[in-house]
C-alpha cells in the first residue's frame, strides 16, 4: 500500500510542472477580422445571380434588414485565409486558398449594402486540373465599416452563432435618407 501511495505522489510530483508550464505558455493568437484599406475582393460575387427571394428580418435596433442568398455561375475562386504560425511569435501566415464558392449572403439595410457573407468549401487541385473538396468549409464575412463602399474588413464567421457586424452608418442610414442627394449623385453608402 505505501508503494502504491509513493508511485502516485511521485507521478502527481512530476505532472505538476508540466502543467505550470501549459498554463504560463503564450496565449494563443486570436485574430478574427482582416483589414484591408484597398478593400476586399468579394469571391465568387462577380459572377453570382440571386438564388432565392430576399429573407426579411428585423435588428436588434429595428431596422428591416433585406438578406438575398446569391450563388455565383462558376464556383471555382479562391479566398484568402490568416493562419498563426509555429515558431517564431507573432508570425502570421496569409494564403490564397482555392476554393469552391457554396453561396453568397449579401446584407442590406435601407437600400444600403453594408457586407456580404461568402461560404466556401476549401479544394486542393490535382496535377490534372481536377478540384477536390477538402474537409473544411468556410465562413468569410466582408463589411464596410464606414460607407466608403468598399469592404475593408473580413471577419472569420466560423462562431457557431454568427451575428452579423452592422456598422454604425448603416444604423443611422434612415436619417441619411430623410435628406435630399445632389441631382445625379447617389447618397454616401448607397448602392
Amino acid at each position: 500500500m505505501t508503494r502504491f501511495i509513493a508511485v502516485l505522489l511521485l507521478s502527481l510530483f512530476l505532472m505538476t510542472p508540466a502543467k505550470v508550464a501549459q498554463s504560463q505558455a503564450a496565449p494563443q493568437c486570436e485574430i478574427k477580422e482582416l483589414f484591408n484599406r484597398r478593400g476586399w475582393r468579394i469571391p465568387g460575387l462577380s459572377s453570382a445571380k440571386r438564388a432565392e427571394a430576399p429573407h426579411r428580418y428585423k435588428t436588434d435596433e429595428g431596422q428591416d434588414l433585406s438578406l438575398d442568398v446569391l450563388k455565383p455561375v462558376s464556383p471555382a475562386d479562391s479566398v484568402i485565409l490568416a493562419f498563426g504560425v509555429a515558431g517564431p511569435v507573432g508570425r502570421l501566415e496569409i494564403q490564397d486558398q482555392a476554393a469552391d464558392i457554396l453561396k453568397i449572403a449579401r446584407y442590406t439595410i435601407s437600400g444600403h449594402v453594408f457586407a456580404y457573407l461568402v461560404s466556401a468549401q476549401l479544394v486542393t487541385i490535382t496535377d490534372k486540373k481536377e478540384r477536390i473538396g477538402v474537409a473544411s468549409e468556410e465562413q468569410l464575412y466582408y463589411y464596410d465599416p464606414d460607407g466608403s463602399g468598399q469592404f475593408t474588413v473580413m471577419r472569420f464567421a466560423d462562431e457557431m452563432q454568427f451575428k452579423p457586424v452592422i456598422p454604425d452608418w448603416v444604423k443611422q442610414s434612415k436619417k441619411a435618407l430623410t435628406t435630399q442627394p445632389t441631382p445625379g449623385m447617389a447618397p454616401k453608402g448607397h448602392r
